[in-house]
C-alpha cells in the first residue's frame, strides 16, 4: 500500500483485486460518468486540496481517469496568536477539510 503526504494531506492508493501494475502517466482526468475501462482501485484523500494529489497519484499508478464518489467538506475555524509588548494579536480564519473518495480506471486506448 502506497501513502503519500504533501501539505499535511494524506492521500492513499488502494489498488483493487488482482490489479496488475501500469505505467507511470503525469496526470489522470476527471470524469462525471464511469468510463467503459477496468477498474484498477480506489483513493482516499484528506486535506484542503486534495484533487491535484489524486490526479498525480491515480496516474502513479497507471490510472488514466478517476470519478469523485464521495466528496465531503467540513469547515472549522482556527484561531493563532501572540503576545508582544502586552499587545495580544490574534488571526482567526476559516479552514475547509476535505474527505475524498475516488475509484480510478484504466483505459487503454
Amino acid at each position: 500500500m502506497l501513502v503519500g503526504c504533501s501539505g499535511g494531506s494524506l492521500v492513499e492508493f488502494r489498488p483493487a483485486k488482482n490489479a496488475k501494475e501500469f505505467p507511470a502517466t503525469k496526470a489522470a482526468y476527471r470524469v462525471n460518468e464511469p468510463p467503459f475501462c477496468d477498474s484498477i482501485g480506489v483513493i482516499h484523500a484528506d486535506g484542503p486540496h486534495p484533487i491535484e494529489e489524486i490526479s498525480e497519484l491515480a496516474a502513479a499508478h497507471g490510472g488514466t481517469h478517476y470519478i469523485v464518489r464521495s466528496d465531503r467538506s467540513k469547515e472549522h475555524y482556527e484561531t493563532t496568536g501572540f503576545i508582544t509588548s502586552g499587545l495580544l494579536v490574534a488571526q482567526t480564519e476559516k479552514v475547509v477539510d476535505r474527505h475524498v473518495w475516488v475509484q480510478v480506471f484504466r483505459c487503454d486506448s
